[in-house]
C-alpha cells in the first residue's frame, strides 16, 4: 500500500495547467494531480480525443477537468489558454510546462526547420508559459518546468539540438524563481531521463 502522503487528495481545491497533457508524461502527471484532488486544465494541441480521455480519467476519480486547445509555439494562443483556464476554474496554483519534441539526428543532418521547430516548442514555449504563469497565479503557487537528463549528460550522439534546447530551463527555473520570489511562487525544474511513450516510440 502507498503511504498514506501519495494517495490523500491533498491539492483539494487547486487548480492545475498542464501543458502537452494529452499524452506521455503529461497525461500521466494530469491524471495523478487529478488524483490527488486537483482540478485539471488539461492542454493540447492537436490530440483532442486523448486530451478527452485524460479528462474522462481525471474525472472517474472525482476531480473536475477540462481539455483546452492552445499552440504553445504561440505567444497569443498561450495567453489565451491561461484566460480561458481562469474563466472555467476561477483561479490557477499549479503550472506545469510539459510540451516537448525531438529531433535526433547527424549534425549535418539538421535543417534550419528542425532547430527552429525544436526550440520554439521546448525552449521558448516554455519562456512563455512560465512568463504566464507569473502573472496568472494565485500568490503561493507552483511553477514546473521540464528539461532533459540530456541537458546535462556528455557523450550522446545526435543530441545537440534536443540537448541544447533543453539546457536553457535550467537558467529559466534558476532565475524565475528569483523573480517570483515576492510572489511566494516557487519554480522548479524536472529533468526525465527515457521514459517509453509514444513521443519516444516516434
Amino acid at each position: 500500500m502507498a503511504p498514506e502522503s501519495l494517495t490523500a487528495r491533498s491539492l483539494e481545491g487547486k487548480v492545475a495547467l498542464i501543458t502537452g497533457a494529452g499524452r506521455g508524461l503529461g497525461r500521466g502527471i494530469a491524471i495523478e494531480l487529478g488524483k490527488r484532488g486537483a482540478s485539471v486544465v488539461v492542454n493540447y494541441n492537436s490530440a483532442e480525443s486523448k486530451a478527452l480521455e485524460v479528462v474522462q480519467e481525471i474525472k472517474k476519480a472525482g476531480s473536475r477537468a477540462v481539455a483546452i486547445k492552445a499552440d504553445v509555439t504561440k505567444v497569443p494562443e498561450i495567453k489565451q489558454l491561461f484566460k480561458d483556464a481562469i474563466s472555467h476554474f476561477g483561479r490557477l496554483d499549479i503550472v506545469l510546462s510539459n510540451s516537448g519534441t525531438e529531433v535526433f539526428k547527424p549534425e549535418e543532418e539538421v535543417t534550419e526547420e528542425d532547430y527552429d521547430r525544436v526550440f520554439n516548442l521546448n525552449t521558448r514555449a516554455q519562456f512563455f508559459v512560465a512568463q504566464q504563469a507569473y502573472i496568472h497565479l494565485q500568490e503561493g503557487g507552483r511553477i514546473i518546468l521540464t528539461s532533459s537528463i540530456a541537458a546535462t549528460m556528455s557523450g550522446i550522439p545526435n543530441h545537440a539540438l534536443y540537448a541544447g534546447s533543453k539546457a536553457a530551463i535550467g537558467g529559466f527555473v534558476r532565475s524565475f524563481a528569483v523573480d517570483c520570489g515576492h510572489k511566494k511562487i516557487t519554480v522548479n525544474g524536472i529533468a526525465p531521463g527515457g521514459v517509453k511513450t509514444d513521443m519516444y516510440d516516434e
